[in-house]
């Protein structure tokens, strides 16, 4: 254990030794077998205070007591990015997460698609409360339903620093459609949302499809893979024009012209902002 301490501790002084006069240090740590008791290794070779630009865990061996460690890493070191992409933390690691998420750590963007959270983005929901601080949020591929996405609609309504949210691949429905659509029309901070995947179906679509000629502020949209019709596709095709703020809208299926003509219309309005 403690040979394995040293090569851990060795391994952190040749990041830091990199990052020197360059900021903070980038931990690409996926698919290397990391656990909870690896993790806390880690943590103890780091000195207090470090500053970690990137932390990548994705596909290790990471399951939900052993975010236990990652919670006492946040609360360590200044983490700016943290991946956990293609772990089994499930709804266990996000409580761990979620308390962190509680004490406002300088986390600004959090990436944990396909990581069986499932009724765990409940939790995640009420950290977003009161958080400050997270401006990307990544959940692809959760077993997310209606209920979580309900929940993450509350939380942004109280919550003024998101600027993306990511629920592709979750199955969260018209019902979740509809309340992330009355989210839309009161949240001024959200400027991305990608809802590819997530059984919409035509009645969800249209109620995002009401609220985008109201919101002044999204400006990435991905709407594919909902099963909708071609005729609702145009009904929002023809919202997106009328939202202002709106510079990209992908997954819809339209006639070449009017897909040309919103392609056009969205691309004079991303050049125009580009401008000033």
């Amino acid at each position: 254990m403690e040979l394995q301490r040293e090569i851990w501790r060795a391994y952190i002084d040749s990041a830091l030794s990199e990052s020197e006069g360059h900021g903070g240090i980038a931990l690409n740590l996926c698919s290397k077998g990391i656990d909870g008791e690896i993790l806390m290794k880690i943590v103890e070779a780091l000195p207090a205070g470090a500053e970690i630009d990137w932390l990548w865990l994705d596909n290790d061996e990471f399951e939900g007591n052993d975010c236990h460690a990652l919670q006492t890493l946040l609360a360590h070191c200044l983490v700016s990015h943290l991946s956990l992409n293609g772990t089994t933390i499930g709804a266990a690691g996000a409580h761990f997460i979620a308390e962190a998420l509680h004490a406002n750590p300088p986390l600004r963007l959090l990436h944990l698609s396909s990581a069986e959270l499932d009724d765990g983005v409940m939790l995640l929901a009420a950290a977003l409360t009161v958080n400050t601080n997270l401006v990307s949020l990544r959940l692809s591929g959760n077993g997310i339903r209606r209920e979580g996405a309900c929940a993450l609609a509350a939380a942004l309504h109280i919550n003024h620093t998101l600027q993306d949210l990511d629920l592709s691949s979750n199955a969260i429905g018209a019902g979740g459609a509809e309340a992330l659509a009355a989210m839309l029309f009161v949240n001024s901070t959200l400027t991305s949302l990608n809802l590819y995947d997530c059984a919409l179906g035509n009645q969800g679509l249209l109620s995002i499809a009401a609220v985008l000629s109201r919101t002044s502020y999204l400006k990435t949209l991905s709407v594919g893979g909902n099963g909708s019709s071609y005729e609702t596709d145009m009904t929002v095709a023809r919202a997106a024009i009328e939202c202002r703020s709106l510079l990209s809208i992908t997954g819809l299926r339209l006639p070449e012209d009017d897909a040309l003509h919103l392609s056009n219309t969205l691309a004079t309005r991303a050049a125009r902002s580009r401008t000033g």
